[in-house]
């Protein structure tokens, strides 16, 4: 054969294909009229597709105790609920947009009148925030020091207080061994 040939079999073959998936398609949508079918498509897709990697930022990598730090979440499946966790502690409970995004703030002053006086209400140290929503999972971390600025609130998001005593003061050093 020759190569014209080649390639007018090879389209034919391409629309028979084309064909055959479309009439599969539509046979196993069941749809009475085409706005029923999207209506079916548009769940299929907003049930079953896999959702980017979500990311989770913050304002401040950084702070003095009594500091507030705003998270941004993005590309978290649509419409659900995330947990959120610092260091593996739950504060609570954030809903997530129909973009998949969300804002809210940690606040590390006391909430309650018994730790108002106490020094040690929120302390220095590592705090990992992670939200946690069906299938997706992102965390973020700052630190809070004595030597950092005190970070304001921006009043706009859901503010859920860090418990106090939760922080990771210490850390472990392993030595990487390779043969």
């Amino acid at each position: 054969m020759r190569k014209r040939e080649w390639r007018n079999l090879l389209v034919v073959c391409g629309l028979v294909l084309a064909g055959l998936c479309t009439m599969a398609l539509f046979s196993a949508v069941n749809a009475e009229n085409p706005s029923e079918w999207l209506a079916q498509w548009d769940f299929y897709i907003n049930h079953h597709h896999i959702p980017p990697n979500p990311e989770l930022t913050i304002n401040y990598s950084d702070g003095k105790p009594g500091s507030y730090f705003t998270f941004t979440g993005q590309s978290y499946p649509l419409t659900y609920q995330g947990l959120v966790t610092v260091n593996t502690h739950p504060v609570g409970v954030i809903q997530v947009d129909e973009f998949g995004g969300f804002i809210f703030e940690l606040s590390t002053t006391a909430s309650d009148p018994l730790h108002l006086m106490a020094s040690d209400a929120t302390e220095e140290g590592l705090y990992i925030v992670q939200v946690e929503s069906a299938e997706a999972r992102a965390n973020a971390r700052f630190m809070l020091s004595n030597d950092s600025p005190l970070r304001p609130s921006s009043g706009s998001a859901n503010i859920f207080p860090v418990p106090p005593g939760i922080a990771y003061t210490s850390s472990t050093y392993l030595t990487l061994m390779m043969r």
